[in-house]
């Protein structure tokens, strides 16, 4: 990962050569220089600040006398990130200043004056090379698998050739920033969801069961015991009675949004006992973090709101095998899908011309010089338009078909690809991402950017090959201010622990516009995350043999309800309102809680089923790769969990003698009918007045629609004799039997996503007429596999080939007299 953004970089040059023969010119405005065989495209590479100091631009020189960049760095440990922010810090300590005063420019570098944060990765024992470290002055150092994360003293770089001769370190960079996915006060979001139902009806708060948090900070603000003395958070002094404190494992100082998740489960969950730890201290800290809770937290349920723009796209990463790990355990574990909606590109590599660029290192006036072939986005065009608004800025995280050395160990990558934000005339490229990945490295370049000069920016995007074979797949995801404006492909933005096998991912959706807020469907929030991210390698770095995506995300659940400090206050109610995935992510978490409480044995998989089972369909029916299953009606949920209806209690009365008055107070989830004189509907509140009368020895008797099931199959009873309704248990109908499926529905294809073939898989119910087309993103049809062609009861498969067709994200549409299916299909 190499960042440019505000560093000491000197005057670049960056030559593209073509092939005269094979040259076709590009859309683009270029300027051409003649040399005789070669047409060149003169680029000048400069850092992005204005008050970096740049030399005078070095003489061009014959490409073949000038060092090789790539091959000078072969074989070193440190990063060149690392390398160039010491540097900053000694040149900055040069002036007489202090170093605790040292900030760099670098937003995504974490670091407190004299120290940084770092990553370091083992050839095999992370343990090791952890006590290796803390001889050069780590501090708060955590190992997890072969990656070390924590605070290295700037001093220690140094003595540079000495850590270098560490024979267990394999690289030591820097530890990126992470992000989070956020977009007497109690969740509208309870009441979207129906969980405050399942306190009600089924007389839960989540007791015995523990839930864990991972999110930036719980309290650097220091106002926690705020919310304890408000009733929004557990602690000595709770007014509610629930005074079992927090427990802190671990905490950073930032914004303590992982406090305001804490506000949302215990609004859920009030008797659920509650831990949080940081997830901001590196990959490494992070995936410690979810196993700490799972065994020193001792916790049922853990929720995170937190990535890394590291965490590899295409293989499991540390923290999502973690989050596997606790999963195994029993645990059920619960991460934001994200905020990035399908701002992504991916596409299979298409290398072109060759491009030769060089550039001086502004410490050492060395020149370098290395060779990359351009990424050909369509007919020749190696620049991607994009556009940056006035005032925004934006992260790219980049990656390729390869396995992280990070994640399997050696060898690692391959391929060392590169990546380049240049201007809308070519003449200078803005930021650039071209550390040596081969070299022990993780398949992955971050680039950030922010757009100061007050105007909207035309931008391009390039794509080297700096060397090792072309990879199957690429792919990257942005994160912030950046319009693709061409060659989009709209593709998946959920990736790492949420991709996890063992993970629920949660989308959101504004609790406004749900159904008990009179909208019907619920509406996805536009920024939720697409699921769909192809999986290339395994764990240990072995390929897998028909790469796919996972059933990505599972689940939507509510945001933007209020918390009593984090937000702001767009509604003016006085509160703060929690928007995003991070706020949707806990509202999940405090449903599982109520549903292991009241089966203490439930599995984590039976906790994901039953919220799926529970799933209103918003976007498509069933499985789609925006909301998942649908949009969580905790009631059922929890109905199907408990494997009967609710008691029904109409009053704290003793009996229905005459002449007794009451009101029913209790809402009522579905219609309940009272023999054939009156009936009682969902929400109404009923009086009965004087003069109603049960005779001696007559039933007042009801059947309840259980949860829109018919026929009514839970019957709820009470007579003069008894102080209260009763519900017996029943067999739900089997509308609610939905299973967690390997494919997506019915209709399905395999391999998914592919490369030349897939074999689509279809079953008929009886004999009928059917279509089947391949539509794009757009909804265009772009190929008409069966056109109302009558087919037989029973199971049917089709072959398609795909070796014309653009990689890209497709759906399957499958017409029938039922209905219509889908299923997303992914071309590599």
């Amino acid at each position: 990962m190499t960042f440019f953004k505000g560093e000491n970089l000197n005057t670049y040059k960056f030559f593209p050569k073509f092939n005269r023969n094979k040259f076709t010119p590009p859309v683009m405005t270029r300027s051409y220089l003649s040399t005789g065989k070669w047409l060149w495209l003169l680029l000048v590479l400069t850092a992005f600040f204005p008050t970096v100091v740049h030399s005078q631009s070095p003489r061009l020189q014959s490409l073949t006398d000038l060092p090789k960049w790539k091959v000078m760095g072969k074989g070193k440990k440190i990063s060149h990130g690392l390398e160039r922010l010491h540097r900053n810090f000694t040149d900055f300590r040069s002036g007489g200043r202090r170093g605790s005063d040292f900030r760099p420019t670098n937003a995504l570098v974490m670091q407190d004056g004299e120290w940084v944060r770092i990553e370091a990765v083992a050839r095999t024992d992370g343990e090791q090379l952890l006590r290796l470290l803390e001889k050069f002055g780590l501090e708060e150092g955590v190992a997890f698998q072969r990656v070390v994360n924590g605070r290295l003293p700037y001093t220690a770089l140094t003595n540079q050739k000495a850590i270098e001769q560490i024979p267990e370190l394999v690289s030591l960079g820097l530890a990126h920033r992470p992000f989070r996915k956020a977009g007497s006060v109690t969740s509208q979001g309870d009441y979207a969801q129906n969980s405050d139902w399942m306190r009600d009806f089924f007389n839960l708060d989540g007791t015995g069961v523990r839930v864990g948090i991972l999110s930036d900070s719980y309290n650097f603000l220091g106002t926690a015991s705020n919310g304890v003395l408000s009733g929004d958070l557990p602690g000595p002094g709770n007014p509610n009675g629930f005074n079992q404190a927090v427990n802190v494992l671990a905490d950073s100082g930032t914004s303590d949004e992982g406090r305001a998740m804490a506000e949302i489960v215990h609004d859920i969950a009030p008797g659920a006992g509650l831990a949080f730890h940081t997830a901001f201290f590196g990959r490494a800290d992070f995936a410690d973090g979810i196993v700490e809770l799972a065994t020193v937290g001792n916790c049922d349920v853990i929720v995170d709101d937190v990535s890394y723009f590291a965490s590899p796209f295409f293989q499991d990463g540390l923290i999502a095998q973690a989050a596997d790990q606790v999963f195994a355990s029993g645990v059920s574990y619960f991460s934001s899908a994200g905020n990035n909606a399908a701002n992504s590109y991916q596409a299979v590599p298409a290398p072109g011309d060759e491009f030769d660029i060089t550039f001086t290192d502004p410490a050492t006036q060395v020149t370098y010089e290395y060779a990359v072939n351009g990424h050909d986005f369509g007919g020749g065009d190696y620049f991607q338009s994009v556009t940056v608004p006035a005032g925004g800025d934006f992260i790219i995280s980049f990656q390729w078909a390869d396995p992280f050395t990070s994640v399997s160990g050696l060898p690692g990558p391959q391929t060392d690809l590169d990546i380049f934000l240049v201007s809308s005339d070519g003449t200078t490229i803005l930021e650039a991402g071209i550390e040596d990945n081969s070299n022990g490295g993780d398949a992955v370049e971050i680039i950030s950017y922010s757009n100061n000069t007050g105007v909207n920016q035309q931008l391009n995007l390039f794509f080297g090959l700096a060397g090792g074979p072309t990879p199957a797949f690429l792919k990257y995801i942005v994160f912030g201010d950046l319009i693709i404006n061409e060659y989009q492909t709209f593709s998946s933005t959920c990736y790492g622990q949420p991709n996890a096998a063992g993970a629920v991912a949660v989308g959101a959706a504004f609790f406004g516009n749900t159904p008990n807020f009179g909208v019907s469907p619920p509406v996805l929030e536009s920024f939720s995350s697409r699921g769909g991210t192809p999986l290339f390698f395994n764990p240990n770095g072995s390929p897998i043999a028909s790469p796919y995506y996972r059933v990505k995300p599972e689940i939507v659940c509510p945001d933007g309800a209020d918390n009593t400090f984090f937000g702001n206050d767009p509604d003016g109610n006085g509160f703060f309102n929690f928007f995003g995935t991070s706020a949707a992510a806990p509202h999940a978490a405090g449903m599982a809680a109520l549903l292991k409480e009241i089966q203490p044995n439930i599995s984590a998989s039976e906790v994901e089923l039953y919220l799926v089972q529970a799933a209103i369909d918003m976007l498509t029916a069933g499985f789609d790769l925006d909301s998942g299953f649908g949009f969580v009606d905790g009631l059922v949920a929890v109905a199907i969990a408990a494997q009967c209806a609710p008691d029904l209690e109409l009053s704290a009365i003793s009996s229905l003698f005459p002449f007794n008055d009451f009101t029913a107070q209790q809402r009522l989830h579905s219609n309940m009918v009272v023999n054939s004189d009156f009936s009682l509907r969902a929400g109404q509140e009923i009086k009965l007045l004087p003069g109603f009368q049960v005779l001696p020895g007559v039933n007042f008797s009801a059947a309840i629609d259980a949860f829109g099931c018919t026929p009514p199959e839970a019957l709820v009873r009470t007579d003069p004799r008894e102080e209260r309704p009763f519900a017996r248990p029943v067999a739900l109908p089997a509308i609610h039997n939905k299973t967690m499926p390997s494919d997506y529905g019915a209709l399905r294809s395999a391999p998914n996503p592919f490369h030349r073939q897939t074999v689509i898989r279809f079953e008929l119910p009886a004999d009928e007429t059917v279509s089947l087309r391949l539509v794009d993103v757009t909804g265009k049809v772009v190929r008409e596999i069966l056109a109302a062609t009558a087919m037989s009861r029973g199971a049917h498969q089709v072959e398609l080939r795909g070796e014309e067709l653009p990689a890209g994200f497709y759906n399957l549409i499958l017409d029938r007299a039922q209905g219509r299916e889908s299923c997303p299909l992914v071309k590599l």
